[in-house]
């Protein structure tokens, strides 16, 4: 017995000499943690047995370390020539303590990286080009519902599971990626056991050797079939919302209608028989004092019809459908101008735009938006020009105001009104921007395709 030996176990040589395997205060684990029985002790199995041991792995508690010390142990029973029994056994001792540390880590960090594929249903495959070779992790195996096998799967059965639709897809992906080195991502649906569609989302990327030959694939899988449809459900709710913010838009535009019908032939004809009769009464001669009575009576009734005609104008804008877009923009700019007291610039290119039922949409928008500007923004200018191409009539309307934060944009739940506009442009195949700075000003662009109506096309042909 040498010092090394002693000091692993942590005891003289007095101690040691006077212990068996017997011995009480030995305490021995076996590999798998379990206590190692005397008779199993590899120096005693080697004597019992006559056979010699090798490799046999324990632990044995150190009292001066007060912890257990790891030992990869060999035992050989020596036999006198004249004997069949042992009569002793020639151990060597190695101290695999630091490698059994390092495995348990390992161990454990392979353990917590399954639980981790686990719980985000993801796996990791790795593909030997060389040897053809396919090798999964356990979740992957589960999220393609496989059996695990010793030899793993083939890259066939692999393809086996790819929805037919994408197959051509996963094919060229990968080998593109082994042509070339390249990393990819793509998403693909599979079809396993249960028959029912789960949607994949793969990462990976090529592994070359040490002349930068490709030599492997490596990549990562993650089951998103929950993702998915969760994002088709959403897209249902966004095409419900849009719906409903059509049909929102137009009860709004028939009520407008209705309203500014009521204005325009209920009170606004009281209105003009009343300022008939009463500059008839002032055109007799009344006495003086009557007479100046009658003529601020006609000045008001004369502004309140002013104020009918304007909040009838707001209601339907009568001049859009009579004289286009291009006017009733201009008109707007103009009494806009005159209302607030600010400046607004109006400039257009296409002064010839027919009249649809779009149009009205962005007429709209543009009146929004210059409010906004107004009463947000606090803006006191104002430009607005209106252009066209074969395909779409294009909007900016631009403002020296504050600027829009970005909890204001339509994208993060701002003021309905724009997200109204946005919603009902992206329902007809228009966009919406917005380039904005804190104290820098706004500028919107709208971009609103034709409705590719007959008299759209015929005034395109002729312009």
């Amino acid at each position: 017995m040498n010092r090394a030996a002693l000091e692993l176990f942590g005891l003289d040589r007095d101690e040691f000499l006077g212990r068996t395997s017997y011995n009480s205060e030995w305490r021995v684990l076996k590999e798998n943690g379990q206590p190692m029985l005397p008779e199993d002790h590899p120096s005693m199995a080697a004597l019992l047995s006559g056979q010699p041991v090798y490799g046999s792995i324990a632990g044995v508690f150190n009292p001066r370390r007060n912890s257990y010390v790891w030992i990869e142990i060999n035992a050989i029973p020596l036999v006198r020539e004249v004997e069949t029994k042992p009569y002793q056994v020639f151990v060597t001792l190695h101290d695999i303590t630091g490698r059994r540390l390092i495995e348990e880590e390992l161990r454990e960090r392979v353990a917590d990286l399954a639980e981790a594929q686990r719980v985000a249903l993801f796996g990791n495959w790795k593909f030997d080009m060389i040897t053809g070779r396919v090798r999964w992790s356990e979740e992957l195996y589960s999220i393609f519902d496989m059996e695990m096998t010793e030899s793993g799967p083939t890259y066939e059965s692999f393809l086996q599971l790819v929805h037919p639709e994408d197959r051509q897809l996963v094919l060229e992906t990968n080998r593109k990626a082994a042509a070339t080195g390249e990393s990819f991502e793509i998403e693909y649906r599979i079809l396993p056991r249960s028959g029912k569609v789960r949607f994949i989302r793969e990462v990976g990327n090529a592994r070359k050797d040490r002349c930068g030959k490709v030599v492997g694939l490596f990549g990562v899988a993650q089951d998103i079939t929950d993702r998915k449809l969760a994002e088709k459900k959403i897209l249902g709710y966004q095409e419900r919302l849009r719906a409903l913010t059509e049909e929102i838009s137009s009860v709004e535009e028939q009520e407008r209608k209705r309203i500014a019908g009521l204005l325009h032939d209920e009170i606004g004809q009281v209105l003009a028989i009343m300022k008939i009769r009463l500059g008839s009464l002032c055109s007799t001669e009344p006495e003086a004092e009557r007479k100046a009575e009658l003529e601020e009576v006609l000045a008001e009734l004369q502004d309140t019809i002013t104020f009918v005609r304007s909040l009838t104008s707001d209601l339907v804008p009568v001049i859009l459908y009579q004289l286009g877009l291009d006017a009733a923009v201009e008109s707007f700019c103009e009494d806009f101008r005159q209302r607030h007291g600010i400046k607004v610039e109006y400039q257009s290119s296409c002064p010839k735009v027919p009249f649809h039922d779009n149009q009205l949409l962005l007429f709209k928008a543009i009146r929004e938006l210059m409010y906004n500007a107004l009463k947000h923004a606090e803006a006191r200018n104002i430009r607005v020009s209106l252009s066209r191409d074969d395909t779409a009539l294009r909007a900016v309307i631009e403002d020296d105001g504050v600027g829009i934060h970005g909890k204001q944009e339509p994208e993060n739940g701002g003021r309905f009104g724009l997200f109204s506009i946005k919603e009902r442009l992206r329902n007809i195949g228009g966009t919406f921007s917005i380039q904005s700075t804190p104290g820098s000003g706004t500028c919107v662009t709208l971009l609103f395709p034709f409705s590719g109506s007959r008299t759209d096309r015929d005034d395109r042909a002729g312009s």
